[in-house]
């Protein structure tokens, strides 16, 4: 196993240390990717997410039976393997057992007494230890170790080799050839599950790349390095592939272990998140792309926040030293130039350029017991014009805009306004109100960049009553204007705290609301947005929302409701497609759309058969239905002298399912078939159709008559033969390719 090679010949220097997260590309072991004395089963994607298969607690036991293994197992594999997997019967348990280990081995300040550098890699890769040697100067990896370590336990495992977003990635870098890795799949629980060893032993603090980024801060900038701390990072154990092809891509695409694969140009394009993300929930809204344009000099970043638990959000803005232009002089802070504002659902990151450039803008999120808020993404902001006299907000308040988490438990409650951002015209009047829930005491601030408090004093006034508190703004002129309440307890001598602000501000919004009054043809189209909302017409909902964003009406509730319905709409009629069409692709991305857009509950009984509908597909060879209805049928049948195309379309359709040669010559018997009800209709033969029961003979029939024809080209004669045409590539390629992914005339 390896080479003879000395471990100690031409080690580079930098080398002598295992602080880079980056596998080598070479290794001097030879640990096959896929052992060729091994049947494993092919790559394929699982609706059962990690969640359903794996709980931490449930391996305590697991975790202190590993902790105790003696320092002697490093010596031999035969015993390690006898330690960590015998004592348990289920393959999860022996699979966990492993995974810590090798996780709780702190490779960089080991002892390697007794392994010289004349030894052989040969002599080294014999034992764990000597395996750990090669591992810390860069001569092995943790992805072939921990495959050899399940091998051995009997557990199959694969070595994924392929680009990734890590240490030394640069939000918005094109080119990641050298940002290399590799990863592992499990089979486990009937299913392959991804897992980045490296990534799991050890994390990086710190950001790649550092001193290319900088604020606009009187302060001196900071010098920030990246470093390596040991400790195990369980996201990346049994990780759900649609969340690990974020940070990772294979070159052997099957690996993504997906139903709805991605090119390389996609990965690329991906949001750079990081596993809090994913861990906790969060969503983002707005463009799934790590590089974002700006409109009319803005950017906006709109985030959902999970349900159940509040957290607290912050970001940072940086420029490119290197692509921002007329800089000199300006010594605003950048944090200024970002409004973050929050609804109690989501949070909005409002970006205003004050020069043209590229910017790195990064956002944190975590729960209120973070003394650390957790980092969730970075994006690459592109802005080529700025906004006329682009200016900063008067102050960024810590909290933010809007109803955030300092607003609970404050003595104020259901306030007119959640968001924290509010267009008004100069000179209009706004009104806030808030119902009083206790005995508070409340003081009023209205900041402004240019005029003094007193100046705005009588431009903001409140009244406030046991139940209620009211707020009246008028602003004297354009710009923007900040509202600020404090709040304590009455007869409390602590101190006022911040517990909601909003922007008023003349600017346009984004994407252009409108304050004041409406035409009776908007008032229709609000009324109109209502009454769709409580429909089941997808395509009038959709077309319902599209005038009204562009109608510029300002959201009351309707606009948002009616989005969160269409997505409930779109997701249920995935499923219901899915089973009808018994289409194995459809089912697993609508099941998982369903998991992952937090219907598990509502939709439950509709996912349950989903996934009833896809066993019964993999377990009896079910196969899918063509997109075939009345009206398709109707079309068929009308033509008295059929097209070339679309007789043999039907003629091939008959024979796989089991029609007479001699019988189905004749166009007028074909009709008679497809027009046949009850039991013997067209649609229960296709959903009673068996590939394995049909002869050879038949099936080479079929595929003379398709091999020469091709989508385009028979969508131009006939929509009904189109859809013959699909399912028969379909079936066809599920007998000779195994796999109906591939479009091709040459099946």
């Amino acid at each position: 196993m390896g080479t003879g090679a000395s471990v100690g010949e031409n080690l580079p220097k930098d080398k002598k240390t295992g602080t880079n997260l980056r596998e080598p590309e070479e290794e001097d072991v030879n640990v096959p990717d896929i052992p060729r004395d091994d049947i494993y089963p092919s790559p394929h994607p699982s609706l059962i997410k990690k969640n359903d298969i794996y709980q931490s607690w449930k391996y305590r036991d697991v975790v202190n039976h590993v902790i105790k293994a003696p320092p002697r197992l490093q010596r031999s594999f035969d015993d390690l393997i006898a330690y960590l997997a015998h004592p348990f019967r289920h393959e999860m348990q022996k699979l966990r057992a492993i995974f810590v280990w090798v996780c709780t081995q702190h490779i960089d300040g080991m002892s390697f007494k007794g392994f010289t550098d004349k030894m052989t890699t040969q002599d080294h890769a014999v034992t764990p230890l000597g395996y750990f040697k090669l591992i810390k100067y860069k001569r092995a990896s943790y992805a072939t170790f921990l495959a050899l370590l399940c091998r051995k336990a009997g557990i199959k495992c694969v070595v994924i080799k392929g680009i990734s977003k890590s240490m030394g990635y640069n939000v918005g870098d094109k080119d990641l050839s050298k940002l290399r890795t590799k990863w592992n799949a499990v089979y486990i629980k009937d299913s392959w599950r991804l897992i980045h060893p490296l990534w799991a032993c050890k994390s990086v603090i710190g950001k790649a790349d550092y001193n290319s980024w900088t604020a606009f801060s009187e302060n001196e900038e900071e010098n920030v390095e990246g470093w390596t701390v040991q400790k195990i990072n369980d996201f990346f154990f049994l990780t759900d592939p649609l969340d690990f092809i974020h940070f990772c891509f294979p070159d052997d695409p099957g690996w993504q272990l997906l139903a709805n694969q991605f090119t390389s140009k996609r990965y690329i394009q991906l949001p750079f998140v990081q596993e809090a993300y994913f861990r906790m929930g969060f969503r983002l809204l707005t463009q799934h792309s790590c590089i974002l344009k700006s409109m009319n000099g803005q950017i906006e970043v709109v985030i959902r926040i999970p349900e159940k638990e509040k957290v607290q959000m912050n970001f940072e803005l940086l420029y490119s030293k290197k692509n921002v232009t007329n800089i000199e002089g300006d010594r605003y802070k950048l944090d200024r130039f970002v409004i973050m504002s929050n609804d109690g659902k989501r949070y909005s990151f409002l970006v205003r350029f004050p020069h043209e450039g590229i910017y790195k803008f990064s956002v944190f999120g975590g729960g209120l017991r973070h003394s650390v808020i957790p980092w969730l993404a970075d994006f690459q902001l592109k802005c080529d014009k700025t906004r006329l006299n682009a200016q900063p907000i008067p102050v960024a308040p810590w909290i933010g805009f809007g109803v955030t988490y300092a607003f609970d438990d404050c003595g104020l409650a259901n306030p007119t306004e959640r968001n924290g951002v509010l267009y008004m015209k100069v000179f209009h009047d706004t009104v806030l109100s808030f119902d009083v829930t206790r005995p508070i005491q409340i003081e009023m601030k209205l900041k402004h960049n240019i005029l003094k408090q007193r100046e705005l004093e009588h431009r903001i006034t409140w009244k406030k009553s046991p139940s209620r508190f009211d707020v009246f703004v008028k602003i004297p002129q354009a710009g923007d204007y900040v509202i600020r309440i404090f709040i304590r307890d009455k007869g409390s001598r602590g101190k006022y705290r911040n517990c909601i602000n909003y922007l008023v501000t003349t600017d346009e919004p984004i994407y252009k609301t409108r304050k004041g009054y409406e035409d009776a043809a908007e008032r229709n189209l609000r009324n109109t947005v209502k009454d769709v909302t409580s429909q089941r017409d997808i395509n009038r909902l959709k077309d319902t929302i599209i005038k009204f964003k562009k109608a510029g009406l300002d959201d009351k509730g309707e606009y948002t409701k009616a989005s969160v319905r269409l997505e409930l709409l779109e997701v249920k009629q995935g499923l219901l497609d899915g089973i009808n069409a018994r289409n194995k692709a459809l089912l697993i991305k609508s099941i998982q759309n369903a998991k992952d857009g937090g219907y598990s509950k509502k939709l439950a009984k509709l996912i349950q058969q989903a996934e009833e509908t896809l066993e019964e597909i993999q377990k009896l060879g079910l196969h899918p239905i063509p997109n075939i209805n009345k009206k398709i049928i109707s079309e068929l049948v009308s033509y008295k002298v059929p097209h070339q195309i679309v007789y043999d379309m039907s003629y091939a359709t008959f024979i796989l399912l089991g029609e007479k040669e001699e019988n189905i010559k004749e166009w007028d018997y074909m009709k008679g078939l497809m027009k046949k009800t009850g039991r013997d209709n067209i649609m229960n033969r296709f959903k009673n159709f068996r590939l394995d029961d049909v002869p050879t003979r038949e099936i080479g029939i079929a595929q003379k008559l398709v091999v020469d024809y091709d989508e385009s080209q028979i969508r131009q004669i006939s929509i009904g033969a189109t859809s013959l045409f699909n399912w028969l590539i379909e079936i066809l390629q599920l007998k000779y390719a195994g796999s109906p992914t591939a479009r091709s005339n040459n099946i």
